[in-house]
């Protein structure tokens, strides 16, 4: 299982990314500004939170993500070992 710190820091960088994208998309597109501040902020709070849920769950159910970093500290116990 993915550990709490872990998803805490991709839930950090996750919404992050969206929030810059979706604020220079908003910008780009002429929108005044507290407009796109607003809503970048609540889509990347939504999405962010889906990509956490969604690593969650599939951790909790025993499956490794192929492209998703991994440390051995986020191994089982009884394999510590990278296949």
């Amino acid at each position: 299982m993915i550990s709490t710190a872990s998803l805490v820091k991709r839930y950090v960088v996750v919404f992050f990314v969206a929030l810059t994208v979706l604020m220079v998309l908003g910008f780009l597109r002429g929108r005044e500004t507290p407009r796109v501040v607003t809503e970048s902020l609540i889509w990347a709070f939504v999405t962010a939170t889906i990509y956490i849920v969604a690593q969650w769950y599939h951790s909790r159910r025993g499956r490794q993500c192929e492209i998703c970093p991994v440390t051995t500290s986020e191994l089982p116990r009884e394999s510590k070992t990278l296949k």
